[in-house]
This record gives C-alpha cells, sequence and structure tokens, in this order.
C-alpha cells in the first residue's frame, strides 16, 4: 500500500498552503479560475473592465405596450428598474436611460414617466409596468411636488384616490374618523408610504365578503 506524502501542499498560483481539495495543486479558488480560463469564461475583473452601461441597459430591453421599451434587467424598490453606473453605482434604469441619451438630469429633478401619466388603465404601484420604461421619449424632467401633482390627476391614479379624502371628519360611507375607527395600512405607491382605512368599512366589507361565501357554499 503506497503511502501519502507528508509534504505540505502549496499552491502553484497563489502560493497559500492547501488544507482542502488539492488538484492539479492548486487551491479550490485557483482551480476554479483555471477552467474559467480554460473554457473561456471571464472573470469579475474582467467583465468590470468590459461592463459598458449603455449596450447593458438597451440590451436588456423588450418592446412593451403604448410604445415603451420595458428593462427586463434586475429592479430595485418600488419596482423600478436598477443597474451598475458607469462609477460602478447602483442606479435606476430610467434616469441612466435619459441621462445616457438626453443629458444631464437638473439636481433635484425627478425623471417623470410620460407614458404612465397618459395610460388610462395603469393603476401604479411597485407592479406597474411604465417604472421599468427606459424609452427616453417618454422621460421627462420634474420637481418632485410636480411629479405627485401628474400621477394624482391621472383618472386610475391611487394616489388620487388616496388623497381626495384627506383632512374629511368622515369616510366616503360616513363613518366619523376618530382614533379608535382609522386604521393606518402600508401602501407602497400612496404619499408617505401609508393610507387611512375606516374600520367599520372594514368591517362591513368583511361581512359581505362571508356572506357571498356562504350563499356560495
Amino acid at each position: 500500500m503506497a503511502r501519502r506524502s507528508t509534504s505540505p501542499r502549496i499552491c502553484e498560483d497563489c502560493g497559500t498552503k492547501v488544507s482542502g481539495k488539492y488538484r492539479r495543486r492548486r487551491c479550490e479558488n485557483c482551480y476554479r479560475a483555471v477552467l474559467r480560463r480554460e473554457k473561456g469564461i471571464p472573470t469579475a475583473k474582467e467583465r468590470r473592465a468590459n461592463y459598458n452601461p449603455k449596450s447593458y441597459l438597451f440590451g436588456s430591453t423588450v418592446a412593451g405596450p403604448d410604445g415603451c421599451v420595458i428593462f427586463t434587467g434586475p429592479s430595485r424598490g418600488r419596482g423600478y428598474g436598477a443597474l451598475q453606473g458607469a462609477d460602478g453605482r447602483r442606479v435606476s434604469a430610467h434616469r441612466l436611460a435619459y441621462e445616457l441619451m438626453v443629458g444631464p438630469i437638473p439636481d433635484g429633478m425627478d425623471i417623470d414617466h410620460q407614458c404612465h401619466n397618459r395610460s388610462l388603465t395603469c393603476e401604479g404601484g411597485p407592479m406597474c409596468r411604465h417604472r421599468r420604461c427606459v424609452n427616453p421619449f417618454h422621460l421627462e424632467p420634474a420637481t418632485p411636488k410636480e411629479n405627485t401633482r401628474r400621477a394624482a390627476a391621472r383618472p386610475a391614479s391611487r394616489v388620487g384616490r388616496y388623497r381626495s379624502d384627506r383632512g374629511n371628519a368622515s369616510c366616503r360611507n360616513g363613518h366619523e374618523r376618530t382614533e379608535e375607527n382609522v386604521i393606518w395600512e402600508k401602501r407602497l405607491s400612496a404619499p408617505g408610504g401609508r393610507v387611512r382605512r375606516c374600520r367599520q368599512c372594514l368591517k362591513n366589507q368583511q361581512a359581505s365578503a362571508r356572506k357571498l361565501r356562504r350563499q356560495a357554499a
């Protein structure tokens, strides 16, 4: 029976002492790097050096409704597309598209999706398809206040529904808005990220749903 060598195993590439797998006289990381080179797979450093934000941005799109160009890459919070910019920082896809195709964005300005403002059916929110649109002809700088005002003015806007009864002493069904009768719910598409709901209206809706289920049973 052959005796195993007791000499220390040293990686030929990085020179570190190997205590785990030892293949082709290399440590695991260096061995995997050799396999990637043999298969022609670029390393992370090579990918960073050859990264082109514009090519990646518009190479990861599909045609959408209303003439939109929908970015199919990663997304950040609230449904907006996101990718790595030329400086290595993570940026919104629609803002980068405007900067690349139109010009710099003025300080303190949002980029408003005109395709969303024209839509009569999209209610907005994180599932809004227009938030991933990177068509530069659909993008326009606007102040945050003006951006919110345009969204609230749309017929199908959730923002408009949330704001229409702000400051009223009662809900739309006439129930008084007391501290005990108000429920705050999280809504990403609403101003401040939450909305008021009438507790009594919610109870009535739940009772109606239970009644319909009993009738259908």
